[in-house]
């Protein structure tokens, strides 16, 4: 979803549709628009149109961000699992992925500043292992 000013993007965000679920991806904004809330509009833009065309739940990912939640009316728990094939590389792929597990343990049980502390000090997984 895109907001332009005078034929200008302002505030471009990217959402998936499937199955009657909305998932809101990934977004940004002009900062000289900052005191206009693009972000926000367009987001609002987004969930209205998601209800005008019967989507039935917007998700707007799993981390708790103070702008989310002016438009939430509940938060639910995210679950991950984890597949890792038995193999010979079974316990290499294990190693790499404590990091990553590591994390996700603690994040939800840490205070917000501590959290963002770890987030710059863990190792992160490779890419084909995340």
């Amino acid at each position: 979803m895109d907001m332009q000013v005078a034929g200008r993007s302002v505030s471009a965000h990217i959402f998936l549709s499937a199955g009657g679920e909305v998932c809101y991806w990934l977004g940004g904004f002009d900062y000289a628009w900052r005191r206009q809330h693009p972000s926000l509009v367009t987001i609002l833009s987004a969930i209205e149109h998601a209800w005008a065309v019967g989507d039935s739940r917007v998700d707007l990912g799993c981390r708790p961000e103070p702008y989310k939640y002016r438009f939430a009316e509940a938060d639910e728990t995210l679950e991950w699992w984890t597949f890792a094939l038995r193999g010979p590389r079974y316990p290499l792929i294990r190693l790499l992925l404590l990091p990553k597990h590591a994390y996700r343990f603690g994040a939800n049980r840490l205070p917000s500043l501590l959290r963002t502390q770890l987030e710059r000090r863990v190792p992160r997984a490779p890419s084909w292992a995340r």
